[in-house]
């Protein structure tokens, strides 16, 4: 934690898998001219269920593109983070060539850089990012799943959550030879909440209920909680949430609504 983040982040195997193929992780520098220039870094991963080593590949997922971003000498945290987000798939890709027992390394990774007053995420796969602000939660990412990408507009949040093909992943990283990363930029405000987590969480908890979560518990323990919630209607799966309070170094101009949609906007990265 630093005086400019709160950030915790909680998992759990959840009540009926007996491995727990998701991680997390967090890096804030502490070098103030390090902290500028790159930012502050946050990442969930989800290692596909069917694969083996899917705990490995949710972890070497996050510590490639983490290490990549920062090494990466480019001052845009958006071509950094695309470059990083490729480097883990190839990362994978490269040891199911070399190493027989990880032949199907798979996992969703969604990452999130934050530099003064903006936050640069990017996402491969069904894992999410929400943007809390003030009464309001947004959901940043778009997920890359059947039901998103063709039962769009066509089933209600309920239909989609019971429907049996929720669970079919359009992209995740390991799983074909080049990768497209989807990139948003958000402006960030004081006292923004950037929620990070993995769909054992979405599956279960809706985003209302999750929004409530965050504005009313503190960033220490909102994590816990919204895992908890998740295992008490059903833990069907891995969950995983992490929560980030960040106070931006420099006030956002007071001519944007404190409460109105966040200026959010998508980058096409398939080439970056």
């Amino acid at each position: 934690m630093t005086d400019q983040f709160q950030v915790s982040g909680w998992t759990h195997p959840g009540r009926v898998r007996p491995t727990n193929a998701d991680a997390w992780s967090r890096y804030v520098p502490t070098g103030p001219h390090r902290l500028a220039a790159k930012g502050a870094f946050f990442a969930v991963a989800d290692g596909l269920d069917g694969y083996r080593a899917g705990d490995f590949a949710s972890r070497r997922a996050i510590e490639t593109t983490m290490h990549t971003y920062y090494r990466d000498p480019s001052p845009d945290p958006a071509g950094s983070l695309a470059r990083a987000v490729k480097m883990a798939n190839f990362d994978l890709r490269n040891l199911g060539y070399s190493f027989p027992a990880y032949a199907s390394l798979r996992t969703t990774l969604v990452a999130a850089v934050v530099r003064a007053t903006e936050a640069v995420v990017a996402n491969v796969g069904d894992s999410r990012a929400y943007l809390v602000r003030g009464p309001r939660i947004w959901q940043i990412t778009r997920d890359h799943s059947w039901v998103a990408e063709f039962a769009a507009g066509v089933l209600s949040p309920v239909e989609v959550r019971r429907h049996p093909w929720r669970r079919v992943i359009t992209r995740a990283l390991g799983l074909t030879q080049d990768v497209r990363v989807d990139l948003f930029r958000v402006a960030l405000q004081p006292g923004d909440t950037l929620l990070l987590c993995s769909d054992g969480l979405t599956d279960l908890v809706s985003d209302h209920e999750i929004g409530r979560v965050v504005r009313r518990t503190p960033p220490a323990r909102a994590p816990q909680v919204l895992v908890n919630r998740a295992n008490r209607l059903g833990g069907g799966d891995n969950v995983t949430a992490m929560v980030a309070r960040v106070w931006p170094a420099m006030p956002y101009p007071a001519a944007h609504p404190a409460y109105g949609p966040p200026p959010a906007y998508r980058y096409d990265a398939a080439a970056a």
